[in-house]
């Protein structure tokens, strides 16, 4: 569900600053107002100074040529993932309880509200975000307070082939997961109106 797969990423985008898929995936959800000129400029700046993505959004959110209202977006971004990442850094709380406050910190169920078509839909999803949170109180009991060894065991990542397996096979996978360079081939199925693009 893309509800997990946000509260996925701004976990991992916590975790690590360097998380460059992640950072991408939730910069603008729920929506900050950062245009698409703005990420462009990001992506500029990353590669002609050699940084990382996450260190041009703090070089971007003080420069004067952006506007105020979008360096303040970039800057309450930045606090807020330094922010989480000290308090799962630091184990001193619940796992479980870090990660709700951080859904809440980022108006995640008003968000599903607002971009939801129905409150039913809504219900569903705000469901699922509990059940995110049980999942992760499920294996703070087994495991302890630890983040990284949570994100390890429910990678988004497609499973890494043993040496042993057959070359010639065909990996079924998300559209967002083949986005890497690892493939030679990938085929798109579905590219019908609605479908794909929707």
């Amino acid at each position: 569900h893309a509800e997990i797969r946000d509260l996925l990423f701004y976990c991992r985008s916590a975790f690590s600053f360097h998380d460059e898929l992640a950072l991408r995936r939730i910069i603008n959800t729920p929506r900050r107002g950062i245009a698409a000129a703005t990420l462009s400029r990001l992506d500029e700046i990353a590669k002609t100074q050699n940084i990382s993505f996450f260190d041009a959004i703090k070089i971007e959110s003080q420069s004067e040529t952006t506007s105020p209202a979008t360096r303040l977006k970039m800057a309450e971004f930045i606090e807020l993932l330094e922010k989480y990442h000290k308090r799962f850094m630091a184990k001193s709380e619940p796992l479980a309880q870090v990660v709700q406050q951080f859904v809440e910190d980022i108006h995640y169920i008003a968000y599903l509200q607002s971009s939801s078509n129905s409150d039913e839909n809504a219900q569903r999803r705000r469901e699922n975000v509990d059940e995110f949170v049980n999942a992760v109180a499920a294996y703070e009991r087994r495991e302890g307070r630890d983040l990284f060894g949570f994100l390890q065991s429910v990678s988004l990542e497609p499973p890494q082939k043993e040496e042993d397996e057959n070359p010639d096979e065909v990996t079924l996978m998300t559209l967002h997961a083949s986005k890497g360079l690892e493939f030679k081939a990938v085929f798109l199925v579905g590219c019908e109106e609605n479908l794909l693009p929707h």
